[in-house]
This record gives C-alpha cells, structure tokens and sequence, in this order.
C-alpha cells in the first residue's frame, strides 16, 4: 500500500537511489529487528547498503489493531521510536491507510529519513529508518563514478545478444534521473551536468547496437581524462 506524502515521495527516492548504487541490479532489503538495522542486498548477493531502523508501530491481522511501538511489549528490547503524547498508545480496528497516516505522523515526529512496511508474526511493523548508508560493494557515489559504472553497462551490452543489457541500462538511467533531480545530490557533485548528460544518452539510447555504442563513445568523450577506464 502507498504510504502518505511525503513519505511515498521519499520512499521513491530512496529506490532511485538504490537502484543506482545496485548499477541497475534488482535490490531486497531484509530487516532485523532486534538488531535495528536494514539491509539491501542485490540480486547477485552483495550488500548495497545499510541503515538503522527503528519500530513504530504493529498493526495486527487479526484484530486490526494497532499499537505504538513504545507500548509493544515484546519488542523489549528492540530500538522504537520515543513516546510521542499526540499519538494514541492504541487504536483498535484501524484500516490500512489509517495504520499508514498513524506511521507517518509518528515517523514525522521523530525526524526519520524513511518509513518501511514489514511482515512480522501476525501483524504488519512500520520501520523509521534513518543513516542510509552504501557499503563497499555499492558502485559509486558521484556523477563520474556513475558514469564510470554506465560505460561498463553499455560496454557489456555491446557484447550481449538480447534486450536484458538494454533494459538494465534504461533502469540506471531511470536511477539516475531521479539522483540527479535530488537536492541533496545537487548541493553536493560539482560534476552534475555530467551525470544529467549521462542518464539523459542512457535514457535514450539503451534499446538498439548503434545507440549504444553512440552512447559509449558520447560518455568517454566527456568524462576527464583522469579518470577514464576504457
């Protein structure tokens, strides 16, 4: 289900983003709640990132009730979210989108930067999740660095029968379209118009052998010499 704007909005970027630190990959994220941390991971295994999480609120199946996380008292132990006193403890029969707007107030309240949806036994959790962070095996994490990654992309299509190549460029592309209109990413990559230049070819150009190596010749063109590895 969607969740409340802005939180849907968010929650689209932070799959843009994803999508571009994966390379274009199909990425799951899996939750540890006792620990507090999520974790996504690409379809090839590798760990594209990490954030902390902490639990707002259960919503069962059963009853559709729901319950704020700080009166949850098996998730003792577990990070949630402070009491907030605007916000009932416990709400019963509550509807889908009512839980959501409920987790959305409470996820406001705390200054998270994103808000999850989780299957747990009997009931659906709502996760805060704040601190997103790449790991090591993320691709990059600037306008060159994504370019850099593009090419590859492009390279290894040149050299792939079939539309798979072409369709997990577009997907890169969409990535970096949605980065590249990100505030945040504007504020700080001195190289944006390269990386707008590039989702833009990317964007254009992923479906056919000849824009393909249209594109590839385009980007190393305009990525500086220093940092070129083709």
């Amino acid at each position: 289900m969607d969740l409340p704007e802005p939180w849907n909005r968010r929650r689209r970027a932070l799959d843009a983003t994803l999508q571009v630190w994966s390379g274009g990959a199909r990425v799951d994220w899996t939750a540890d709640i006792r620990l507090g941390r999520v974790r996504w991971t690409d379809e090839f295994g590798l760990i594209v990132a990490e954030a902390d999480a902490a639990v707002i609120l259960s919503h069962a199946n059963t009853d559709r009730s729901v319950l704020m996380a700080w009166a949850v008292s098996g998730l003792a132990g577990s990070p949630v979210i402070p009491v907030n006193e605007a916000l009932p403890a416990y709400v019963p029969a509550c509807v889908e989108a009512d839980a959501a707007d409920l987790a959305a107030r409470a996820a406001a309240g705390c200054g998270c930067d994103f808000l999850l949806q989780t299957p747990a036994a009997n009931s659906t959790l709502y996760l805060a999740i704040r601190n997103l962070t790449p790991t090591s095996w993320a691709m990059v994490a600037d306008a060159t660095g994504h370019c850099e990654a593009l090419l590859q992309l492009v390279d290894l299509a040149s050299n792939t029968q079939g539309q798979q190549s072409g369709r997990t460029i577009a997907s890169y592309a969409r990535g970096l379209q949605e980065l590249a209109a990100s505030p945040v990413w504007a504020a700080t990559d001195p190289n944006l118009d390269l990386l707008k230049f590039a989702a833009h070819l990317a964007a254009a150009g992923a479906s056919t052998g000849a824009s393909r190596k249209a594109l590839l010749d385009q980007l190393k063109a305009r990525i500086p010499q220093r940092v070129r590895n083709h």
